[in-house]
């Protein structure tokens, strides 16, 4: 693999950080705004699915590849990397919002 590829890699293991972090908040404020019979949920169901679209991730989780894809090393940490962000989005809104309740500084 040579450096710019690596280079690369890590940028991509980066964004994909981000982008869960996003999707994780807007999915959870999503929930809750759902389960507070608020009038805004629509709004950001709207703005989940443009950013899932935009952001690649039904491509990356739902569709099959090829055994002898190059970035095959590489999808396993962009998967673990978006989870971590997924989480971390989610658990700023919640401690925004003190859903944790003695847990939110």
């Amino acid at each position: 693999m040579t450096a710019l590829r690596m280079i690369a890699t890590i940028g991509l293991i980066g964004l994909d950080a981000i982008a869960g972090g996003i999707i994780g908040a807007f999915a959870t404020t999503l929930f809750l705004l759902i389960f507070s019979n608020s009038g805004y949920a629509w709004l950001f169901a709207l703005a989940l699915g443009l950013i899932i679209l935009s952001t690649g991730v039904a491509d990356r989780f739902l569709l099959s590849r090829r055994k002898d894809d190059t970035q095959s090393p590489a999808r396993t940490w962009r998967r673990l990397a978006f989870c971590a962000g997924f989480g971390v989005g989610a658990w700023s809104i919640l401690q925004r919002f003190d859903i944790l309740g003695r847990l939110a500084p």
